[in-house]
């Protein structure tokens, strides 16, 4: 399986070659189990995780409430900000952001180089389950089957 770098970087990089291989039309296809988000939007907010994970601002209230209903908002508004934030770019300059944070992301990971202060220690879990389940979401609305039992859905679940 490899360490949670190499889980985070090989799927980072088998969403990034998917999306580019999608026609515009099936990059707006909205994704099952994100209701009011297309691929793109999964896409953007992926690659905001990883600039906000560079920069210190993660959702610690909702993280170290574990889920507590009256937190749930305040995830929901940072990561449409995350989607918002990147929406009058193109593909191409959103993957070419999550290229770059997510190589200093995962030298993080693999323990080459510090987190900011203020992340939680599981930071690095909290991202691979994030886009395992994004993989995923992305492959229901594109219709494909597979990769279910990869690492980041196991590490997930």
């Amino acid at each position: 399986m490899g360490d949670l770098s190499d889980v985070y970087r090989s799927t980072r990089r088998e969403i990034c070659e998917l999306v580019r291989s999608l026609p515009e039309d099936e990059l707006h296809k909205e994704v099952p189990a994100t209701r009011g988000w297309s691929i793109r939007d999964v896409v953007a907010h992926l690659t905001g995780d990883a600039a906000c994970a560079l920069e210190g601002d993660f959702p610690n209230d909702y993280f170290s409430a574990f889920g507590e209903p009256e937190v749930i908002p305040g995830l929901n508004d940072w990561t449409a900000k995350q989607v918002s934030d990147r929406a009058d770019r193109s593909l191409d300059e959103v993957i070419a952001e999550w290229d770059s944070a997510g190589a200093t992301l995962e030298s993080m990971m693999h323990g080459d180089n510090p987190y900011p202060n203020g992340l939680p220690m599981f930071t690095d879990r909290i991202l691979v389950t994030d886009i395992g389940v994004h993989q995923q979401d992305i492959f229901g609305a594109l219709g494909i089957e597979r990769a279910r039992d990869s690492a980041p859905v196991k590490l997930g679940t």
